[in-house]
């Protein structure tokens, strides 16, 4: 990396040039602009204190956008749903299996609310914060995020007596920060919506180097197969291992309990034996009071293959069940993987028929007994289960070091799975099931430490699922329409015990000031967190609405170049993004009670401005949309932010600049109409700042 003498830094002299009182010429920093971004942002944003923000933030939340968008777009400050986060060691249900937040890729899909993948959009990552842990009753591994962080959850909020019963009164499921969570309340973790599509596996997608005869598939070889499938006689005759592994297999096997029970005892006491780094078939590890029989007659029924028995020469009891073919090897290691800490499930199998599930969780229980040193094969084989109506708990237990089967199993991390069948809606219990969730009774919450912490965007859907724990919401919301932000009043809209206390966000007809979000409305948008309740909105989802009404895009902003171009490939965009958006403050101001977000405060605004001098030197924007009073007093001066008026296009030391009124204004206004003309004229806005850099997409 390139460094010099500021004095000769081009980007350090434009940002001396915009406020000379601000930036210190005698630093070094990289000349060119991205890695001056990153020099900015880890010597100078991430762990600010230069204003009291820093002792209510969860975290320094980053500008969004890349180098060489020629808009930049200058907010207020964070708000609620920018500063939230998880822990990075948080296991997430994926559609590629259980993966960590940190290696959650764009495109990957991860169960929701409703029990369905959903795809993620954006990962976050959030920097080094303090979290909470949040232990439930039936779960090894504690949820652990930040105190603002929303969860899913059923609050305890009283006791009835009836038929001299204490019974125990819960609220319905609802949205709340971590912080505000208690012990006994319940934390949920949504059922998959199987829709049984698979009933069978076709060999043909999971092996290679294969020649198919009668309905066998065979590995290929230097021998040739005569016209009944058998090999022939007259040809070179291989050595043993070769002969051995070339025996065929079934092309198409059913998915039914048979095969899930041999599954089951592969993922317990299995293995795919290797030669030279290529599979030569699979052994399970047995004893003599495991039904041998049993498994050497279902898998010769299913695969068409011979089961060899051999003993352990160190172990008595010990048994091998050989089972040589290199294809079936094969499909195994493709399916399941090998290794106790590696072997998996394939997230397809959530959609196969229940009895193929429960003959794999049978088949699990009667090899291992429940126990495995791998918490992502418990979590796969738990939610299995929990698609057919099985609760399950999950607990940690110290493994001493000790003999099974001939093998030492050293002193470490083991973990037992129980099942339980479905309850009634109860609520006494530490663990059941009510309706579509897995409820969790909350056993502790305490601090836990400072780690580097993520978030999701995800499509459609404001939540993803952290595994064995439940349902924690993301940090940001889907797009909503013109016109469509506000909805009519419901019958208890001033009083309703339904409605979210968590923001201010009122509607029309609703009483000024009303501190609550009404689930019942059913003009917000037809989208739905979980039956009845509809979703929160943020000012950046003002924002997208106000994109998607104006240009008919059903793509987030960070996509547009990508839509236009292939919506307009005579008139591409040159640029991959038209937006970088940031804001004055790079902390998210609160009130006391952190709930409510407020403007940024002045001093806080003027510390800050450095950052902004930083970024707009770095990045030379051709215009600058400054979207609220904040903004636009930070980048023109208080007397001379008076009299722009929206819309119209000024000249600052910051370069050109154009002003309207902040998205979050448009939440608190109380006339459809307003609303809707607000849309407009930000869209106005927009489009004038699209057109003064040559970007002009047609309607």
């Amino acid at each position: 990396m390139k460094k010099t003498q500021t004095i000769l830094n081009p980007i350090l002299a434009r940002a001396f040039l915009i406020d000379p009182k601000i930036v210190d010429v005698t630093e070094e920093c990289p000349e060119d602009p991205i890695e001056f971004l990153d020099w900015w942002w880890n010597t100078k944003a991430v762990d600010c204190k230069d204003c009291p923000l820093f002792q209510t933030r969860n975290s320094v939340v980053r500008p969004d956008g890349i180098y060489g968008a020629p808009i930049m777009i200058v907010g207020e400050g964070p708000g609620f749903m920018e500063d939230l986060c998880i822990a990075e060691d948080s296991l997430i249900y994926t559609d590629k299996g259980l993966k960590s937040i940190q290696s959650i890729q764009v495109d990957d899909k991860v169960i929701t609310t409703n029990g369905v993948f959903n795809s993620v959009k954006k990962v976050h990552k959030k920097g080094i914060k303090d979290t909470l842990s949040i232990r439930a009753y039936g779960a090894a591994l504690p949820l652990n995020c930040t105190p603002d962080h929303k969860v899913y959850v059923m609050q305890r909020i009283g006791r009835s007596r009836k038929n001299k019963e204490d019974k125990i009164i819960y609220s319905d499921p609802l949205w709340i920060p971590a912080g505000d969570i208690k012990k006994g309340d319940y934390l949920l973790t949504p059922r998959y919506k199987s829709n049984m599509s698979y009933t069978k596996i076709d060999l043909t997608h999971y092996v290679q180097d294969f020649v198919e005869r009668g309905g066998k598939l065979y590995p290929t070889t230097t021998r040739s197969l005569d016209s009944k499938g058998r090999f022939s006689s007259s040809t070179t005759k291989l050595n043993s291992y070769l002969h051995s592994t070339s025996i065929g297999i079934f092309r198409d096997i059913q998915l039914d309990y048979n095969l899930g029970e041999i599954i089951g005892w592969y993922l317990a006491e299995g293995r795919v034996t290797k030669s030279k780094n290529i599979s030569t078939g699979v052994e399970l590890s047995l004893n003599k009071k495991d039904p041998i029989d049993h498994l050497i007659k279902l898998i010769e029924k299913i695969f068409g293959v011979e089961g060899k028995v051999y003993k352990e020469p160190n172990c008595v009891e010990a048994i091998k069940l050989g089972l040589h073919s290199k294809l079936l090897g094969t499909l195994f290691l493709s399916l399941f993987g090998t290794g106790s800490h590696i072997k998996n499930i394939p997230t397809w199998f959530l959609d196969t028929p229940d009895d193929f599930k429960q003959g794999i969780l049978d088949g699990h229980f009667k090899g291992d007994s429940g126990f495995s040193c791998s918490i992502q094969l418990l979590e796969s084989l738990g939610y299995l289960g929990l698609s057919i109506g099985k609760k399950y708990s999950i607990m940690k237990i110290t493994q001493p070091e000790r003999v099974v089967n001939g093998r030492i199993l050293l002193e470490g991390k083991l973990y037992m799975i129980s099942y339980g069948t479905k309850n009634p809606s109860t609520t006494n219990k530490v663990v059941t099931i009510m309706g579509d969730f897995l409820c969790r009774k909350v056993k502790s919450i305490e601090g836990a430490n400072s780690v580097c912490t993520y978030d999701l965007t995800i499509e459609d859907d404001p939540s993803f699922y952290i595994a064995n724990v439940g349902l924690v919401h993301n940090c940001s919301l889907p797009l909503v329409g013109p016109l469509e932000l506000r909805g009519s009043r419901c019958n208890n809209c001033n009083n309703c015990s339904s409605c979210f206390k968590s923001r201010v966000l009122s509607h029309p007809e609703a009483r000024t000031g009303a501190r609550r979000v009404v689930k019942c409305v059913p003009s917000i948008t037809t989208q739905q967190q979980a039956p009845g309740e509809f979703y929160i909105r943020s000012a950046g989802s003002v924002f997208d609405g106000i994109l998607l009404s104006k240009w008919k895009f059903t793509y987030p902003r960070h996509n547009w170049v990508k839509y236009y171009n292939e919506h307009n490939p005579d008139n591409k965009w040159e640029h991959s993004s038209p937006w970088y958006i940031t804001n004055t403050t790079m902390c998210r101001a609160v009130d006391a009670s952190k709930l409510k977000d407020e403007p940024p405060p002045s001093v806080a605004m003027a510390k800050c401005k450095k950052h902004l001098v930083y970024q707009v030197a770095a990045l030379e924007p051709k215009i600058i949309v400054a979207l609220g009073t904040k903004a636009k007093e930070v980048l023109l001066g208080t007397t001379k932010a008076k009299q722009v008026a929206r819309g119209e296009i000024v000249q600052s030391k910051f370069g050109p600049v154009i002003c309207d009124v902040h998205p979050a204004h448009l939440m608190r206004e109380t006339q459809k109409e307003f609303v809707g003309y607000g849309y407009a004229k930000i869209a106005d806005t927009l489009q004038k700042a699209l057109e003064y850099v040559g970007l002009s997409p047609h309607e």
